[in-house]
């Protein structure tokens, strides 16, 4: 059971649902006036990673066609930002300092020492 939630192929499964999640938030977002075309793309990207192992080659082709084609045209927007302003940006980053690091580097250095 374990081996099969671990495999590649679930991950790829995983992937593909959250970036489908992303897709319809993108769909719902009215402050981003190219939603569709955002929404399209991820929901495009999150078929390809979620169905890429059962999908035939022409298929994924296709997709990865029609992502480029939303982009080149120009179809891809970001909404609003709900994140921090600047001000609490910062106020966080003289927090923490370099201790934000910490986290980040600890995972090559706990997968090297597992692979040891």
């Amino acid at each position: 059971m374990i081996a099969a939630l671990t495999s590649l192929e679930a991950v790829y499964v995983m992937s593909g649902a959250l970036l489908l999640v992303f897709g319809g938030y993108t769909f719902a977002d009215r402050a981003n006036p190219r939603r569709v075309g955002s929404g399209l793309f991820w929901t495009l990207l999150g078929v390809t990673f979620a169905f890429g192992g059962v999908l035939p080659a022409w298929a994924t082709g296709a997709l990865v066609i029609g992502m480029v084609t939303i982009d080149g045209l120009g179809l891809m927007g970001q909404g609003a930002s709900r994140g921090p302003t600047q001000a609490v940006r910062d106020r966080q980053a003289d927090r923490f300092g370099w201790r934000i690091l910490i986290p980040v580097m600890s995972i090559p250095a706990i997968t090297y020492a597992m692979s040891v």
